[in-house]
């Protein structure tokens, strides 16, 4: 069963081998055994445990970093690699990667949702995965999910959708408007026994049944039934009326001013709030906290927004075939799919699998999401999700009505979809083919370059790069801003001014920082 894996492995440890032979290497041979010995008579012999083949980086989020550090132990003790499980925050994984992937720093596999997977592809910094024979051991949706341009680039692992959870001590019956959930729960509320009528975690994903309940879209589709960035629907009529109705239900005090996930869970597992929507994330909580909870489908046959996990590749990762040979000869197999399904509260996205679902909160978020919808996994999805949320919650704080924020919303989507590019700081310069841009001359001064992209402090006060080892030598650079040349800043801060100049006497390692409100660039070198 494993042994294409087992060759693979065979191929690295040798090619491991041969490079240190040869003087090349950084890859780390597997140590020779010593040749068998008699044991002493005044104690046993023991064997020192063999130095890990190889080591595979996976970085996962802290939900799902228990399982996978399970499954890790045991493919090291059945092939000696060790697979390297580093925590990231779910919500920075891609955009760190897309940091580290092109200056070789990146991990080997990253696990994201499918809709992170088109800008991924976009760059050029995941590779296509070809799963051979196990391709049909899949559901084809999740394999779908993860296929650009006919592509697959990301092995499916789980599937997920958020639910509506209800309080079985405070709902008898189930509403089957939106409607009427609002007036049970104001009922309720009214007599003392709800503090809110509904608790959800963020204003954007985790309501998107409601929107579509309204009418409400994001993009809209072309005749092939594809995603049309050109077509934006946050300020669509459906939408509008979406966010004017849970407007009214803030006012009313219905629902709460402040958008507060941990605080709406609290509610919920105290027995003070009669509907819930969330995902699997909380299912834990909700069943330690004992309370006497159901999960139903959405009222006004509202569709949820579906999700695929999957493992994806790096492009520039020095074991990438073993990599995936770990992906389809190890982790799509019927055992460590199940224990993947068990840990993470999700139906599994593989069919052996997932046919044999009996878990009745698993079978509860299927059929929430019967009829949901994939999210958008192309690039402008990225422009969506900042603006959205931000838009609704103006709304509930009372700064902007409901058209207004999401007019604005939709604007300025729709200006970054005009130019994918919109808000990147850059320091293109003379430097930058040493820092992942490319090779010689045309490596350099590419203000587009995601490469040399700086990033910006928590506090929004200012942006920052590096540190990437450069050779010793004279440079040149300055501040270009949305990856072009039309906004760009030199010396002291000016506008189009000239070049600003540093220099290394030797090999060191260049940062660079970026104040916004002078548009100063600081040079330091180590």
């Amino acid at each position: 069963m494993f042994r294409k894996l087992y060759l693979v492995l065979s191929l690295f440890v040798a090619a491991s081998m041969l490079l240190a032979a040869c003087g090349g290497g950084a890859a780390t041979p597997a140590p020779e055994q010593p040749a068998a010995t008699e044991a002493p008579t005044a104690a046993p012999a023991t064997e020192a445990p063999a130095e890990p083949a190889a080591t595979l980086v996976m970085w996962v989020d802290a939900t799902k970093a228990p399982v996978f550090k399970q499954v890790a132990d045991a493919f090291l003790a059945q092939y000696n690699v060790k697979v390297d499980i580093q925590i990231t925050d779910f919500g920075q994984i891609r955009d760190k990667f897309q940091t580290a992937a092109p200056t070789g720093n990146g991990p080997d596999i990253i696990i994201v949702p499918h809709d992170q997977a088109g800008v991924l592809v976009a760059n050029g910094l995941v590779a296509p995965l070809d799963l051979g024979d196990k391709k049909s051991a899949f559901l084809q949706p999740t394999l779908d999910a993860f296929t650009i341009d006919g592509k697959l680039y990301g092995m499916p692992y789980a599937v997920e959708n958020v639910a509506l959870f209800y309080n079985k001590d405070l709902v008898t019956d189930l509403p089957k408007t939106w409607e009427d959930l609002m007036a049970a729960g104001k009922k309720l509320q009214d007599d003392g026994k709800a503090t809110y009528c509904l608790g959800f975690g963020s204003p954007d994903y985790h309501l998107f049944s409601l929107y579509t309940s309204f009418g409400g879209y994001i993009f809209g589709k072309d005749a092939q039934g594809n995603y049309n960035p050109q077509d934006v629907g946050l300020d669509s009529e459906g939408f509008i009326k979406a966010v004017q109705f849970l407007d009214e239900n803030v006012k009313n005090g219905c629902l709460s001013s402040t958008i507060d996930g941990n605080t709406a869970l609290k509610l919920f597992t105290d027995g003070k709030e009669p509907f819930f929507i969330s995902g699997p994330w909380d299912l834990e909580a909700i069943k330690t906290a004992k309370v006497p909870y159901g999960m139903s489908t959405f009222p006004s046959n509202g569709a949820p927004f579906s999700g695929v996990q999957g493992f994806m590749l790096n492009a520039k990762s020095q074991n990438l075939l073993l990599a995936q040979s770990f992906l389809t000869e190890y982790i799509a197999t019927d055992d460590v799919m199940a224990q993947l399904q068990t840990g993470g509260n999700r139906p599994s996205a593989y069919k052996p699998v997932f046919d044999k679902i009996s878990d009745p909160d698993l079978l509860a978020f299927g059929q929430a999401g019967a009829n949901s919808q994939p999210m958008p996994a192309i690039p402008a999805m990225g422009a969506v999700w900042a603006n959205w949320g931000t838009a609704i919650t103006l709304v509930f704080q009372g700064k902007q009505a409901p058209d207004a924020a999401l007019q604005d919303a939709a604007k300025k989507i729709r200006d970054v979809i005009a130019n994918p590019l919109t808000g990147m700081v850059n320091v293109p310069g003379s430097y930058q083919n040493q820092a992942g841009c490319g090779d010689g001359d045309a490596g350099n001064w590419k203000p587009d370059c995601a490469a040399t992209a700086m990033k910006k402090s928590d506090d929004g006060k200012s942006y920052a790069s590096g540190p990437f080892k450069l050779k010793a030598g004279d440079y040149e650079a300055k501040v270009a801003l949305d990856g072009t040349w039309t906004t760009n800043y030199g010396v002291d801060g000016k506008a189009g001014g000239d070049n600003i100049k540093f220099s290394l006497k030797a090999d060191g390692e260049v940062s660079f920082s970026y104040d916004p409100e002078t548009h100063v660039l600081t040079v330091t070198i180590k």
